[in-house]
């Protein structure tokens, strides 16, 4: 077991190539089988190696076409917790890769298997993020009183929606105009690990910059950015944050005609 467990840190290691990440989950999913592990053990390396297989998986609808054979694999469709897993994450791959005008209707009926399996415990935690899940997409295809049903069958309170569903996907952000002018007259480039607070509405609040480098000369720049980003609306009964403390990095590359000048 301890070699599982190093193996998992490394194939979550962004530093690690991802040939080498397929060829470790691999490995990892071979042990696993081998001690007769259980079907959720199993998927924990067998999903993300698939994934880290395919060299076009950002390609639309490859991500999808990945995952969906899982599900009727005999080791995952009979365990509900595995099948609902890989559906969710066939989810949110999609609407991740969605145009901001299309309405994820597949997703629905995707999630809608989710929800409705009778294998799963009313409260059971898949379950209900399936049903936050419907409740965001319903709210963005306009169906606000189906989306407020939605909601209310999950059972949770305004508070406890965001930790339960999908984080919203960024619909669009400021271009080259971000770039702060002084560290480009300078010739510097950079990054900022940016902490920011989602409304359901899609606007970013509270952004503050953890960390930078060169330190300073970014901050600024960071959170800015931040500012003009938009995410996609997600269903809170009380209009509330749709993803709370979201942290990411951004990075400020200078075009190639500033890097040949400087």
């Amino acid at each position: 077991m301890r070699t599982l467990a190093a193996i998992y840190r490394l194939t979550n290691n962004p530093t690690v190539a991802r040939e080498e990440r397929a060829a470790l989950a691999a490995r990892a999913l071979a042990i696993a089988v081998a001690n007769d592990a259980p079907p959720s053990a199993r998927l924990t390396f067998d999903l993300p190696g698939r994934v880290d297989a395919v060299t076009d998986i950002w390609r639309p609808g490859v991500f999808e076409r990945t995952l969906t054979p899982m599900v009727s694999e005999p080791v995952y469709a009979n365990d509900p917790q595995a099948r609902a897993a890989i559906r969710l994450m066939m989810v949110d791959g999609a609407v991740a890769r969605t145009r901001k005008s299309e309405k994820n209707d597949t997703a629905i009926v995707t999630l809608r298997q989710v929800a409705d399996d009778k294998a799963l415990k009313p409260n059971d935690p898949l379950r209900v993020g399936a049903l936050i899940r419907i409740a965001s997409i319903e709210e963005r295809n306009g169906e606000i009183d189906a989306a407020r049903a939605t909601f209310a069958s999950s059972g949770l309170t305004a508070n406890q929606c965001a930790i339960m569903d999908a984080p919203p996907k960024m619909v669009s952000q400021p271009g080259s105009e971000a770039f702060p002018m002084e560290a480009m007259r300078w010739g510097f480039e950079g990054w900022t690990q940016v902490q920011f607070d989602i409304g359901a509405d899609g606007n970013v609040i509270n952004q503050r910059a953890l960390l930078s480098y060169p330190p300073f000369i970014f901050s600024e720049a960071g959170t800015k950015f931040f500012t003009k980003a938009k995410y996609a609306k997600t269903y809170r009964p009380d209009g509330g944050l749709g993803c709370g403390a979201t942290t990411t990095r951004i990075k400020f590359l200078l075009p190639d005609s500033a890097r040949r000048g400087s």
